[in-house]
């Protein structure tokens, strides 16, 4: 829910779309914040840790429905608690009724009035690219 802090060496580098990227070497801790710490001793070994988030990028999602480049994502609106239809923009429709299914037509009351969505995340991933890679939170 709260801003993450990545305990690493600099302040990290912008990469577009909410991020902040580190660049991490070795077995250092990542301590995320909230209330209270957790300390995360993260692998693999060489990566890079993205925090990513805040107004505007709260469910971000890298590409599109076909694949296309990190850039052509987007930041996804929640459905309204009280349910009702579908959204007007041809876009978002079509993307309900692609993972519910051609029939479906009306948003149902969700619980979202008693949760409160996130609106940060991390992101870790392996600086080079390998056959294999193995991680560990």
């Amino acid at each position: 829910m709260n801003q993450p802090r990545v305990a690493a060496a600099g302040d990290g580098r912008s990469d577009g779309h909410g991020g902040t990227a580190f660049e991490m070497q070795q077995y250092s801790l990542m301590r995320m914040v909230r209330d209270g710490c957790a300390f995360t001793r993260c692998c693999p070994r060489e990566r890079e840790v993205v925090k990513r988030g805040g107004p505007g990028w709260e469910f971000w999602t890298p590409g599109n429905e076909f694949g296309g480049a990190w850039g052509s994502g987007k930041n996804w609106p929640l459905d309204p608690p009280e349910g009702g239809p579908l959204p007007a923009d041809p876009y978002l429709r079509k993307m309900w009724k692609t993972f519910w299914g051609d029939d479906f037509n009306k948003l149902l009351p969700s619980n979202t009035r008693a949760v409160v969505p996130a609106a940060w995340r991390v992101e870790v991933s392996p600086l080079r690219p390998a056959k294999e890679d193995f991680f560990l939170l």
